[in-house]
C-alpha cells in the first residue's frame, strides 16, 4: 500500500511540472501579458505544494485500493484481518463483563436501599423480636423481678446438712490425704490432685465423684465408680502408715519439687522437718507462690506435692522398721550452702515451648501406664 502511495505521488509531480512548463510556454506567446488568477501583477506565483495536490486528487477523484496481487501481500492482509478479529472479540467480551458488573453493582445497591427501608420501618424483621419477658412484647403484664437464687443455672448436686452435723464434723481434727486421680477410660483421661479429709463424714466418696464428672462433664456411668475405688485404696493405703513413730526434735526429708502449669515449669528442691507438727505445706506454698509471683494453681500443686513425698517418706520408714530415735539430726559445719549446693537447693523456673510440653506429656503418658501396670500385681510404696 505504501508503494502505491509513492508511486503515485511521482506520477503527480510529473503532471504538476509539464503543466507549469505549459503555462509559462503560453505566457511569453503572449504579448498582452497574461495575468495569474489570485496573483497580483508584477508578483511571481509560487509552485502549489505536493501534498496539497495529493489533497485535491483524493478529494475529487477517491482512491480505491487494489487487490493484493503477491502471495506475501495476500497472507499478510489475512494476518491483519485475523488480528483485527481477534482484537474485536476481546472487546465484546470486555464490555460484556463490564455491563454484567454493572447490572450486578445495581442489584446491590437495591437490595441495600431495601434493607435500610425495611431496618427503619420494621427493625424486628432483621434483627428479631428480641428478649419476650414480662411486660415486653406480648406478654404485657408487669415486669418481675428475679433475683440471683432464680437464675438458671447448670444442673448441680446439692448437699442438705443439718446445723448439728456441721458443727459436729467443724469440731473433729482435720487430716489431710494427698489424693492423686490417674484414670484412662474409652479415651477419657483424667488427671487430678486433691487432698481429702481423713476424719469427713458428711459427703461420700460416691458424691464427690458425681461432682467432679458434673464439674469437668464427664459420663458419671464411666468415672464415677473408678473415682471413688481410687479414693478409697488412697485412703486405705494412707491409714496403713498413719501410725507413724513417735516425733522427736528434727526429722528431716529433702523435698523434691517438678511441677509444670501452663508453659511454666517449676524446678526446686528443700528439707523438711517431718517431726515438726507447726510446718504447714498449705502455708509453705502460699509464700512461694507469692515470692515467685506464680499462680494460685502453683499453690495447690506444691502443696499436695509436699504432703505426697512426706507420706512416701514416713511409710518408707515404716516399712525399713527403723526407729525415729536412730535419726539423729543433720550435722552442719555452716549455716550457708556452698555454691554447688546452693545451685541444686535454689528455684528455677523454665519457659516451655510447644515441643518441649509435648514431649513432656508423652513422657507423663508413659509413666503412668508403667506405673498402672505395676500396681496390678502389687502396692506401691
Amino acid at each position: 500500500m505504501q508503494a502505491n502511495l509513492q508511486a503515485q505521488f511521482l506520477q503527480q509531480q510529473r503532471l504538476n511540472a509539464a503543466a507549469a512548463a505549459a503555462a509559462a510556454a503560453a505566457a511569453g506567446g503572449n504579448t498582452g501579458g497574461g495575468v495569474v488568477p489570485g496573483v497580483m501583477p508584477g508578483q511571481t506565483p509560487n509552485p502549489p505544494h505536493p501534498w496539497q495536490d495529493m489533497v485535491r486528487m483524493q478529494t475529487k477523484q477517491p482512491f480505491n485500493l487494489k487487490p493484493a496481487s503477491s502471495e506475501a501481500a495476500q497472507k499478510t492482509l489475512r494476518q491483519y484481518e485475523r488480528r483485527d478479529d481477534e482484537y474485536q472479540a476481546i472487546l465484546n467480551t470486555q464490555y460484556k463483563r463490564h455491563v454484567e458488573l454493572a447490572q450486578e453493582k445495581k442489584k446491590l445497591i437495591e437490595q441495600a436501599n431495601l434493607e435500610r427501608r425495611i431496618r427503619s420501618q420494621n427493625p424486628a424483621h432483621l434483627f428479631g423480636p428480641g428478649y419476650q419477658s414480662f411486660g415486653n412484647g406480648k406478654t404485657g403484664f408487669q415486669p418481675k423481678i428475679k433475683y440471683p437464687a432464680e437464675k438458671k443455672r447448670k444442673q448441680q448436686v446439692r448437699f442438705n446438712f443439718s446445723t448439728e452435723a456441721l458443727k459436729e464434723q467443724a469440731d473433729k481434727e482435720e487430716c489431710l490425704v494427698p489424693i492423686r486421680i490417674d484414670l484412662e477410660i474409652e479415651g477419657y483421661k483424667l488427671r487430678d490432685t486433691f487432698t481429702w479429709n481423713l476424719n469427713e463424714t458428711l459427703i461420700t466418696h460416691e458424691q464427690f465423684a458425681e461432682v467432679i464428672c458434673l464439674d469437668l462433664r464427664l459420663p458419671p456411668s464411666l468415672f464415677v465408680e473408678p473415682i471413688a475405688k481410687s479414693i478409697k485404696e488412697q485412703l486405705e493405703d494412707y491409714n496403713l502408715s498413719a501410725a507413724t513413730p513417735q516425733e522427736t526434735d528434727e526429722l528431716k526429708t529433702i523435698i523434691k519439687l517438678d511441677i509444670t502449669v501452663g508453659n511454666k515449669e517449676l524446678i526446686d528442691q528443700f528439707e523438711w522437718d517431718v517431726g515438726c507438727p507447726k510446718n504447714s505445706p498449705e502455708e509453705f506454698a502460699e509464700k512461694l507462690v507469692t515470692e515467685l509471683g506464680l499462680g494460685g494453681e502453683f499453690k495447690t500443686a506444691i502443696a499436695h506435692l509436699i504432703r505426697e513425698q512426706i507420706h512416701v517418706y514416713k511409710k518408707s520408714l515404716l516399712v525399713l522398721g527403723e526407729e525415729e530415735q536412730q535419726h539423729e539430726p543433720s550435722q552442719m559445719g555452716n549455716a550457708i550452702r556452698d555454691n554447688q549446693q546452693a545451685e541444686v537447693f535454689t528455684p528455677a523456673i523454665i519457659e516451655l515451648t510447644d515441643a518441649m510440653i509435648e514431649r513432656m506429656e508423652k513422657d507423663q503418658t508413659r509413666e503412668s501406664r508403667r506405673k498402672r501396670r505395676g500396681t496390678r500385681s502389687r502396692r506401691s510404696i
